[in-house]
């Protein structure tokens, strides 16, 4: 069995191993966030309100879909991922469905063709197209879809990083708890010693006082007459 001392002392370590740990855990989440900001405001040049009426043909144009469409669907889908990200308690599976659905969408979007991309009118089209797009969208199609799919993929990383290293310190938190408990156990033990050694003491202490108070109980006294006689000379009691 672990010494008391012993047991404080692996406490005092654990504390401050989970103090670490909870602060790595805030700079995660934070490392999180930025990353998510630079998403959003990578997507934030694909707004309808940014768009001019040409640019918004040239959407429908290369993805067959329009942009309100598009937008919509995306919000609701950054928004339940955003929801499950700023959980105090990551739910690694939760969150990796909201990604998945959201990797999904633009996977999807990037990969549709529209209905006229096999006709010689597209073809024709499709560079001046390109160039409408990019003008409102800031991106190339391929550049957009190659940074878009980095930001998804860096923050599958990031919740795969923080699902392992919130089971980390839910062990140290654990850790901590037992040693909580088996550093009172310990102390409990210690007082019940304590106060068991001082009601010895105090037994011992009431049988001295027993055995000294016999004691002087029995000892032979001088014997005195009450009216304080004594004895003649001619050896006669005289009262």
């Amino acid at each position: 069995m672990e010494s008391k001392d012993m047991v404080s002392s692996c406490l005092d370590k654990d504390k401050h191993e989970l103090k670490r740990l909870c602060e790595i855990k805030k700079e995660m989440k934070k490392n999180f966030d930025n990353i998510f900001h630079n998403f959003q405001t990578c997507i934030h040049g694909l707004r309808p309100d940014w768009f001019h009426q040409s640019g918004k043909y040239a959407f429908q144009f290369l993805f067959g879909e329009k942009i309100n469409s598009f937008k919509n669907i995306f919000d609701h889908n950054i928004k339940q991922l955003k929801k499950q990200l700023d959980k105090e308690e990551l739910h690694e599976c939760d969150s990796k469905a909201c990604l998945v659905v959201l990797k999904k969408q633009f996977e999807t979007f990037f990969d549709l063709k529209s209905p006229l991309s096999y006709s010689y009118q597209y073809q024709s089209n499709l560079a001046l197209q390109k160039e409408k797009f990019q003008e409102y969208a800031h991106y190339n199609t391929e550049s957009l879809k190659n940074i878009i799919l980095s930001y998804l993929n860096s923050i599958e990383k990031r919740i795969e990083e923080r699902a392992c290293h919130e089971e980390e310190l839910w062990i140290k938190e654990r850790n901590v708890k037992e040693r909580k408990n088996e550093l009172k156990r310990l102390n409990e033990i210690e007082l019940q010693k304590q106060e068991s050694m001082m009601n010895v003491e105090t037994i011992l202490n009431d049988n001295l006082d027993v055995i000294e108070q016999q004691s002087n109980s029995n000892s032979p006294r001088k014997d005195t007459d009450v009216e304080g006689a004594n004895i003649s000379k001619n050896g006669w009691y005289r009262v």
